[in-house]
């Protein structure tokens, strides 16, 4: 009898499991992924994802999508393709592939006549995507500072102390 209710019990939870998966499926996650740290022209940056598009279209419910053109126009690469395929290249693989089996997050970078461009890494290489129209959802990569720990500065103070140490013991 034990081992029924279990079972029951099990079945049940497996039911929660699987209509939750199934909401998130319909519904979506603003975020869909942990942000990987890569270090991109010497600064080091959060990389995360977002499932949404460009531009909302008319009529259409936005919430629980996001949608947030500002947002993608403030990241780091936008404007700059040489940028957002060193970004690109730099997260690779490591925030998975969302948009296809083989297609990682777009990094957009450009927006022109109701068409955004976009810079993609896909599984073995980065590559220049085709334009996509600006209502199209996928997944796109957003990228924050990482905050310095404070040792940079801990380190110059050393640095200096050092230093002045080394050139004291020299006039002695």
């Amino acid at each position: 009898m034990g081992t029924a209710a279990s079972f029951h019990l099990s079945t049940g939870l497996l039911m929660k499991i699987k209509a939750l998966a199934i909401a998130s499926a319909l519904f979506g996650f603003a975020t869909l992924a942990n942000a990987v740290t890569v270090t991109v022209n010497s600064t080091q940056y959060d990389v995360s994802t977002a499932f949404g598009n460009f531009t909302p279209i008319p009529g259409e419910i936005v919430e629980p999508w996001w949608t947030n053109s500002t947002e993608l126009m403030a990241q780091p690469w936008w404007g700059n393709q040489s940028l957002a395929h060193e970004f690109a290249a730099a997260v690779g693989g490591n925030l998975g592939y969302p948009n296809t089996p083989v297609i990682g997050p777009f990094f957009a970078y450009s927006f022109t006549d109701s068409w955004i461009v976009v810079m993609e890494y896909s599984g073995s290489s980065v590559i220049y995507s085709q334009t996509l129209p600006d209502t199209f959802f996928g997944t796109f990569a957003r990228a924050t500072l990482v905050p310095d720990s404070g040792m940079s500065a801990v380190l110059l103070a050393f640095g200096l102390a050092a230093i002045g140490l080394f050139a004291r013991r020299r006039k002695i």
